[in-house]
């Protein structure tokens, strides 16, 4: 990734937090759910997921958003590796952790209904 895409990823990125800002007195739960989820917000979710599958997967969008997270979850898996010495490879096979990744997202949505959106 290059300097302007980076600026670009994080330009996005803030986008969507500041989407989120706009609803202060929506908790997560409701600002993720996808029949009160507001359209503001999606739209940025939908510029981002775009930019994010330019730069992993220029020929083809990924199947899912669980695809997307598992793809951007390994190389970050394989940084913090190298950053620390370790081989890589060693991990459980990807279907287990795919599937570890769905269900600890799938706890933290239903259960954060006291949560409020950040407002820095």
């Amino acid at each position: 990734m290059d300097t302007t895409q980076r600026i670009r990823v994080e330009d996005l990125a803030k986008a969507v937090l500041e989407a989120r800002n706009g609803h202060p007195g929506m908790c997560l739960a409701d600002m993720y759910n996808p029949e009160t989820m507001p359209a503001d917000l999606k739209k940025a979710h939908e510029a981002l997921d775009k930019a994010v599958d330019a730069l992993y997967r220029p020929r083809k969008s990924f199947a899912s958003d669980e695809d997307r997270l598992q793809v951007l979850f390994d190389l970050y898996e394989g940084l913090v590796k190298a950053r620390n010495g370790e081989p890589a490879g060693t991990d459980a096979p990807k279907k287990r952790r795919s599937k570890r990744l769905l269900e600890a997202t799938e706890s933290a949505g239903g259960g954060d209904e006291g949560v409020q959106a950040e407002t820095s």
